[in-house]
């Protein structure tokens, strides 16, 4: 009943009308099928739509809220805790009034001992004058006015501590029946806290064991699904395993037909990368014999002519792997020998003139290359081990060097010739020429630069 009312106080004003709603149906229905007459309220409440119920519910509110056990449970110990502050309340109480009951008996005793002593005195005085009855008239006189003035005060005292006496008794009863009554109404207090203790308890035992049933039915579930999908899984398994061991035996056949033939293919492509190496290692002995013809015969070509083709070694295979820098040194210094002679006039019709942008890159390009070539070509059959490859090592580094002077020569040619000419359009690209040319380290000889500006002199227009 707790979890259901907790349940209802959790549902919102919508959720909580419809529920009542079909509550009131459900119990009108059963009224009316037992044929007793159902109570009022369910009457009404049935009468009423879901929107009146929202609408009654705001004008009214909520009732009162089942406060939770933790709630019940703080409360329970507030109680206690005041009852407890009451008890010893009550004993201080209890014990204020024993010791004004005790002040009060005390008091009494101390009248009590004050009579007694009167009174002592009194039988003290009335003896003497019982015995001595030769006395004169005039002193049993005296002594009975002396016994009069003593009795009336001692008459008072004793009424007195009487009503002292009484007054602290009647104290007493009453200190001690308000100790009896609020004691009773501890024990009252007690016993209820002590009930809605136990209450509290019992519903804290059920819910722990609703919530101990509830989770041994979801540990058996979730232990039925894992057996479950653990066979399924053992079963997907099974058969993957089986389709893998059938993949891998076919696999393994087809493994062995593609060895069987790729072994035979590659028996029969040995054979043919032999035919073609060995094919090409004569084509290529034959093209390096020829291209050590042709760097002979340009190395012989007459320099001075512009217009003749200079021939630029070529290396052969074997010494390709490190003659790449003093390749790209002819290739640009040629290059700029091909930009400056395309400026220069053929058959009376000036060309245009070259470009200045890309002279300066090369330029710029051939002074960085210049300052290592000549360590290149001296440390070029260094590289190598074999006696060939050290002999060809050296026939190329002087073939390239030879060439590379011819074209610098080359190149102050042409720029002889394009000074000659006297165009301002060639004067930049002359500058910058001229100037590589002075600061170059294979810069031309004295007589060679002599043999060229004749030679630009003669060629000049």
């Amino acid at each position: 009943m707790t979890t259901l009312q907790q349940r209802i106080e959790t549902l919102d004003v919508h959720e909580w009308a419809a529920l009542t709603k079909r509550a009131a149906l459900a119990a009108l229905a059963a009224a009316e099928q037992h044929r007793n007459a159902p109570p009022a309220e369910i009457s009404a409440i049935a009468a009423m739509s879901e929107r009146e119920l929202v609408e009654h519910r705001t004008r009214l509110g909520p009732g009162g809220k089942r406060p939770s056990p933790v709630m019940q449970l703080a409360e329970a110990e507030q109680l206690q805790a005041a009852a407890e502050r009451q008890a010893r309340q009550a004993e201080e109480d209890t014990r204020d009034a024993q010791a004004a009951a005790q002040m009060a008996r005390d008091e009494a005793q101390q009248s009590a001992r004050a009579a007694a002593a009167a009174r002592e005195r009194v039988r003290i005085v009335r003896t003497p004058s019982a015995h001595a009855d030769v006395q004169p008239d005039e002193e049993r006189a005296a002594e009975q006015q002396i016994l009069q003035q003593i009795r009336g005060p001692l008459e008072q005292v004793c009424a007195d501590a009487a009503t002292m006496v009484a007054a602290a008794r009647e104290k007493a009863r009453a200190a001690e029946a308000y100790v009896q009554q609020w004691l009773a109404e501890r024990a009252d207090e007690r016993a209820a806290a002590q009930q809605a203790l136990d209450e509290l308890r019992g519903e804290l035992e059920q819910a722990h064991a609703d919530h101990a049933t509830e989770l041994a039915a979801a540990r058996g579930q979730a232990e039925e699904q894992v057996a479950a999908a653990r066979q399924a899984a053992q079963g997907r398994v099974a058969r993957a395993r089986a389709d893998a061991e059938a993949a891998i035996a076919q696999a393994r056949d087809e493994i062995g037909q593609a060895q069987t033939e790729a072994e035979s293919r590659v028996a029969a492509a040995h054979d043919r990368a032999k035919r073609q190496v060995a094919a090409a290692r004569q084509a290529a002995q034959d093209k390096v014999a020829r291209a050590r013809v042709d760097a002979q015969a340009g190395v012989l070509v007459d320099t001075r002519q512009p217009g003749v083709s200079l021939s630029v070694p070529i290396p052969t295979a074997e010494l390709r792997a490190h003659t790449g820098p003093i390749e790209d040194a002819l290739a640009t210094v040629r290059d700029i020998g091909y930009m400056l002679e395309a400026g220069l006039p053929e058959g009376g019709q000036s060309r245009q003139p070259a470009d200045l942008e890309r002279v300066r890159i090369l330029v710029h390009t051939a002074k960085q290359q210049a300052w290592d070539l000549a360590h290149e070509l001296r440390g070029l059959p260094a590289r190598y081990a074999g006696a060939q490859q050290v002999q060809a090592a050296h026939s190329y580094a002087a073939a390239a060097a030879s060439a590379y002077g011819a074209l610098l020569q080359r190149i102050s040619i042409a720029a002889q010739q394009l000074a000659g000419r006297r165009d301002s359009r060639d004067a930049e690209v002359i500058e910058v020429v001229t100037a590589m040319l002075n600061e170059h380290p294979w810069r031309p000889t004295a007589q060679q630069l002599r043999s060229s500006n004749c030679t630009a002199g003669n060629m000049s227009p």
